[in-house]
């Protein structure tokens, strides 16, 4: 078990990006070297070997060149972060003389593809200093090519770079030819950004100037930051804006930390100390920094911040007065190495309430709850309560479900999926008529009714499917046919679950309509369009079939192949028709079924850039048996890309009960093994013990708790002494060393 221990630290234990950077600050070079390439977090490795090698350059010039270039090639980073990365190392570089610097930047900029110009925004300032002349170019182009709506947000973000080049003529001519709102917008983020990279004294007075001088102080509330201490009172004074996106608290947290005021208020979270923390370091008020991070109640956090002042006051004029703090940030990091992730609790007490160990899984959801009610409201945070909310709601435990909704109270989007996760914890046990599945449904269908802000529609609709969705996988057949019915009748969601809600009900002849006027009847603009709907209605036949129904439909699989046209492609040349293809293959239209698969000769299943990624169904890839073509066409993406799709198509293998099938395209993963293995441990019973065996050594998943679990019940009171939600028999507290809990 010793092995599992230290998988949980080696990789649920978030390290500060600085933090090796400040060891090799304090003499441990060696240390921080190392700790840095240990590093689990792919971003977060680059960016502390980077810094490390940065520092060195003065000093160890050699080995610091290999580290820069180590930070450049971690793998497992999107393109475009990748290469900002590339640039700012470029740019370490080439302020030490390095050859090859410029090229290297050069390269980067020049090869990021069609989303240049957004991605220039991100470096423009590091390039100028690099290569003026090339930026001068690039910049120009950039604002001079962007759309009109885009363009004052062009202007704004790359002001840093007319700044270095040392020239804000150029700028300030762009501005003057925007209408009024989209200068005001261009100075805003203009000022915004030039805080963000070196305090509100890094703003140029002209940007500034121009600001006030044209704008009524009503339209300046944001600004706040970069004003000087009397104008920026008298602007957080002012009533509220109008505008959705303005944190009235937040600006003010942080505008007065950045002109050395306290500005804590009772009840103040996370986030806004950790906010006000930065922009006071930033301002170089590091006394208030100091006090205001020793209030950050979360030690990651905490840690994060004491790391950032250390090293700040290691470059002031009081070094000395740096080692108090390093102390706290090595006490904080250790608190946060023996504060399980509340993830981690919540599989816990999963697998302890499936093996009747309620004496360790009632303590696990409680140390869970506790960790994630004084968590903050970051997406992480937030992921992790809804995660604590589905597993105490599933063992039977509603009231921590409703207190983790209650701390979403100002937040209706995080509060009614949190009900929604829970629902669907409660139902897939089973319990289709319990008192607890009805209080939370009626907890969704109250908050959908009270959402009427138009913005939300989106969200809305999104929250009905699956509001649906769940009523049908607890067979509340009529609740689910009369929420679908008030739904948008062109929705091919609502087609899909009207359908089911039909097929649940027994109303097969409802059933066979619905595909028909889905297929057939349903207005369209596009042969795509017309494409989309037609795939709709072919799930729906494979559904059906699937159901005991394939008699009565292999007729309108016959008339949808003969509307089909099979050459129409979808975006970025997906195949267009697999379920199609699915349909004649399960009612038999062999001929069809031959002649439609053929049509995937010139498309693709999976295509991908950037960020985003688009596939065809995966239960269609699936069920045609596809998933070599599939993870041949995956591995042309960018490696995390492909990671993410390949991690799906897994899933949805297991899902289907390819288990067989599915674990050469495990083998092939990289940061998703552990989980896919662990995955693949937990469909069979009992577990095999070599994928128990082979996840753990990949790396420690939540999802191995269970099947771990099952193999031998009695390492859950070991998993729970190390997890520290028990404590230890008195005779393992006597023998076992300090260090190795």
């Amino acid at each position: 078990m010793s092995l599992l221990r230290k998988r949980i630290e080696d990789d649920n234990f978030t390290m500060p990006s600085t933090y090796p950077l400040l060891l090799v600050r304090l003499g441990r070079a060696e240390e921080g070297i190392q700790l840095a390439r240990a590093l689990q977090n792919t971003y977060v490795q680059a960016d502390a070997l980077l810094a490390i090698g940065e520092y060195l350059l003065d000093s160890r010039r050699t080995e610091a060149r290999n580290l820069i270039h180590e930070a450049m090639a971690v793998p497992g980073r999107l393109p475009l972060e990748q290469t900002a990365h590339t640039v700012r190392a470029a740019l370490a570089l080439a302020r030490h003389g390095e050859p090859g610097a410029a090229d290297i930047a050069c390269r980067a900029v020049t090869e990021s593809g069609d989303e240049k110009g957004w991605f220039l925004t991100t470096v423009a300032d590091a390039l100028a200093e690099i290569d003026p002349e090339l930026t001068r170019t690039l910049i120009e182009e950039a604002i001079e090519g962007a759309d009109t709506e885009d363009r004052p947000d062009f202007c704004g973000l790359l002001a840093p770079a007319f700044a270095v080049l040392g020239d804000l003529d150029p700028l300030l001519q762009h501005l003057a030819d925007l209408d009024l709102d989209g200068r005001k917008r261009a100075l805003l983020t203009a000022c915004s950004e030039h805080v963000a990279k070196g305090g509100r004294r890094n703003v140029p007075e002209p940007l500034l100037t121009a600001l006030n001088d044209e704008f009524p102080a009503s339209e300046l509330v944001e600004s706040a930051i970069c004003q000087d201490e009397d104008r920026a009172r008298h602007l957080l004074a002012l009533p509220a804006s109008d505008s959705p996106d303005l944190d009235l608290v937040e600006l003010a947290y942080t505008a007065l930390a950045a002109h050395g005021l306290d500005p804590r208020q009772p009840g103040a979270t996370d986030e806004l100390l950790a906010d006000a923390t930065t922009s006071a370091r930033a301002n170089d008020h590091l006394s208030l920094a100091l006090s205001l991070a020793h209030d950050i109640a979360n030690p990651g956090i905490r840690a994060d911040h004491l790391t950032e002042i250390a090293l700040a006051l290691l470059d002031s004029d009081t070094p000395q007065d740096a080692a108090p703090v390093v102390r706290e940030a090595e006490a904080a990091l250790d608190k946060t190495r023996n504060t399980p992730p509340p993830t981690i609790l919540a599989a816990f007490a999963r697998a302890a309430g499936i093996a009747g160990r309620t004496d360790l899984g009632t303590p696990a959801l409680a140390l869970a709850l506790h960790t994630v009610l004084q968590a903050g409201d970051d997406t992480r945070a937030t992921w992790e309560a809804r995660a604590v909310a589905s597993a105490a709601t599933g063992l039977g435990n509603l009231d921590h479900a409703l207190r983790i909704a209650d701390r979403f109270a100002a937040d209706q989007i995080h509060r009614i999926d949190t009900f929604l996760d829970a629902a669907r914890a409660v139902e897939a046990h089973g319990d289709h008529s319990s008192a607890d599945l009805e209080l939370l449904i009626a907890q969704v269908a109250e908050g959908i009714e009270k959402s009427t802000d138009p913005s939300m529609s989106g969200w809305r609709t999104r929250v009905t499917h699956e509001l649906i969705a769940l009523h049908l996988r607890a067979g509340h057949a009529d609740a689910a046919l009369d929420l679908a019915r008030r739904l948008d009748k062109t929705d091919l969601h609502r087609c899909a679950l009207e359908f089911r809600a039909h097929l649940l009900s027994d109303d097969i002849p409802s059933a066979v309509s619905l595909i028909r006027e889905t297929a057939l009847a349903m207005p369209a603009s596009s042969p795509q369009d017309i494409a989309r709907r037609q795939e709709q209605a072919a799930a729906m036949i494979v559904e059906m079939c699937d159901s005991g129904h394939q008699p009565l439909c292999r007729d309108v699989t016959a008339q949808l192949v003969g509307t089909a046209d099979p050459d129409v492609t979808l975006d970025s040349g997906l195949w267009a028709r697999p379920w199609l293809t699915a349909a004649c293959q399960a009612t038999g239209l062999t001929e069809d079924f031959t002649r439609l698969l053929e049509t995937l000769r010139h498309t693709v299943l999976v295509t991908g850039a950037h960020y985003a990624t688009s596939t065809v169904p995966l239960e269609a890839v699936v069920r045609l048996r596809l998933w070599d073509r599939y993870h041949a066409e995956a591995r042309r993406l960018n490696g995390v890309l492909a990671e993410s799709v390949l991690t799906d198509l897994v899933k949805a293998m297991l899902d289907a009960g390819f288990l067989t099938e599915a674990l050469p395209l495990i083998d092939d993963l990289q940061d998703d093994r552990a989980d896919c293995l662990a995955l693949a441990a937990a469909v069979s019973s009992p577990p095999p013990v070599d994928l128990v065996k082979r996840s753990l050594a990949h790396g420690f998943a939540d999802d191995v708790i269970a099947p771990l679990a099952a193999l031998e019940p009695a390492c859950l009171q070991e998993i729970a002494v190390q997890l520290g939600v028990i404590q230890p028999p008195a005779e393992q507290v006597t023998l076992r060393a300090p260090g190795d809990i």
